[in-house]
């Protein structure tokens, strides 16, 4: 391997300057970064649940969050051949869209027309029916604006499972796990297939989406842990395309290995492209470089200059008053690729 992986040595795997500074963000964390095409260098930190104080290990799944809107969803729309411009239209029952039709290519960059968040279970008490309710609740005219949506993706997963007849976990390990031999290293959805000593516990409850939904979301045990996180991609049988990816950090560098060949770039950092944001000021990700966050704590980037790519995954969660990662993957990113 060429170089070493600044957060490394392996044995043991848990010195460096993340060593220290994990207990300040997160009761565990593991993290992979290297070469495109080479193994990854690995690091483990801390506890995957502070009830039992299981050690994160190589093995330790975490709920990956929205990871899954490039990991999943988006890398399934290029796996399947679909047309950038192809219109994402539903049939009846599904409500219409009330502003205008987006295409494919306008959900990937979140310019859908679709709100940032919403309970989708507040809809209805039935998954069916509520996913068809959704389109209706679009909130601009496509290609108007950009704002991030998790219920833009929800609808591309819904899309990509009318299209092909098919579940979207189906099709997630037909074209992306399966191939990957990623089989008991990532779960889409996680549904106890492995001890639960394995996954990262997230939330103490669900109190922050409890109070974002005010009053429609349900109160769940604390720990939540085996089960995913995202209130919504629980009540639509815990995957959709917003959320749902269960994942080793070795897992989630495979899969963004397959990211590598997105067709041209985005020239504003911030801005979105393929279901990846591009890196610069404002963001935690270098310049030039593309990358994802999800809620849970964990995160992802692509270097394209270095030819590398970096894995953080935490269960930032699993504290009262869960902080912001905003410095700490800043710092993690930016230094990853300089050592390997």
């Amino acid at each position: 391997m060429r170089g070493r992986f600044i957060l490394t040595p392996l044995t043991p795997p848990n010195k460096g300057w993340l060593d220290p500074e994990c207990p300040r963000w997160a009761s565990g964390c593991a993290a992979a970064a290297g070469q495109r095409g080479r193994i990854p260098d690995l690091t483990f930190v801390g506890v995957s649940s502070v009830s039992d104080g299981c050690p994160v290990r190589s093995g330790t799944l975490f709920d990956c969050a929205s990871l899954t809107k490039p990991l999943v969803t988006a890398a399934l729309v290029r796996a399947l051949g679909v047309p950038a411009d192809e219109p994402l239209q539903f049939p009846p029952p599904h409500t219409p869209y009330p502003l205008g039709t987006p295409t494919v290519a306008q959900a990937l960059v979140h310019a859908a027309g679709m709100p940032r968040w919403l309970p989708v279970y507040g809809l209805a008490s039935d998954r069916e029916q509520a996913l068809c309710l959704l389109p209706g609740r679009q909130t601009a005219p496509p290609g108007s604006a950009t704002e991030y949506s998790c219920p833009g993706f929800i609808l591309l997963g819904r899309w990509l499972e009318l299209q092909t007849g098919r579940t979207l976990p189906d099709l997630a390990l037909e074209y992306l796990l399966r191939p990957l031999n990623l089989e008991g290293e990532a779960f889409f959805p996680f549904a106890g297939q492995v001890p639960l000593e394995r996954v990262a516990a997230t939330e103490l409850g669900n109190r922050i989406e409890r109070e974002m939904a005010g009053g429609a979301a349900e109160e769940r045990p604390s720990p939540i842990r085996g089960e995913v996180h995202d209130g919504n991609a629980r009540f639509l049988g815990g995957a959709a395309g917003n959320a749902g990816l269960f994942a080793t950090a070795r897992a989630v560098f495979r899969l963004a290995e397959q990211a590598w060949d997105l067709p041209g770039h985005p020239l504003a950092p911030g801005s979105f492209w393929n279901g990846w944001k591009a890196g610069g000021a404002g963001t935690c990700f270098p310049d030039g470089a593309l990358g994802h966050t999800g809620f849970t704590g964990t995160s992802v980037c692509l270097h394209l200059k270095e030819d590398a790519i970096s894995v953080l995954l935490t269960n930032r969660l699993h504290r009262e008053n869960p902080p912001d990662l905003f410095e700490l993957r800043k710092r993690f990113h930016a230094e990853a690729p300089n050592s390997v």
